[in-house]
């Protein structure tokens, strides 16, 4: 577990679901069709960062490697979402793109799905918890 977690890990990780939401809406259509959970999981670590702020980032060591563990989990979902979005961009030709269409629909990306909704939901449930 790590202990050095701070301020510029949730605005890194805040940025890159905001680089996979816009991957993802500008994508196709099974791509657009999980953008929105990313940007709710985007919006849910901007109101995290906010409420960090107001307690000027002083966590306690439980809920600081909480947050750490929900901010790796963040950041491992958005990374396996980024490289299959980056794998099906890089198709060239049409035909290519309609058979990684086909292979696309076979993943199941639904699974991955699930998990951004986990997370986002863990961490607005930590956010509720912060502002009682």
């Amino acid at each position: 577990m790590s202990f050095g977690f701070g301020v510029s890990d949730l605005i890194t990780v805040g940025a890159l679901a905001w680089t996979v939401y816009k991957a993802c809406r500008d994508s196709s259509e099974e791509f657009q069709r999980i953008a929105k959970e990313v940007k709710i999981l985007h919006i849910t670590i901007k109101e995290t960062e906010e409420l960090l702020e107001e307690y000027h980032w002083e966590l306690s060591p439980s809920r600081r490697e909480r947050l750490e563990l929900i901010r790796e989990s963040c950041e491992e979902n958005l990374n396996e979402l980024q490289d299959i979005v980056q794998k099906y961009e890089r198709l060239a030709t049409p035909s290519q793109r309609v058979f990684d269409q086909l292979r696309f629909g076979l993943q199941d990306v639904s699974e991955l799905k699930q998990r951004i909704i986990a997370t986002y939901t863990k961490l607005d449930a930590f956010n509720h918890i912060l502002s009682k």
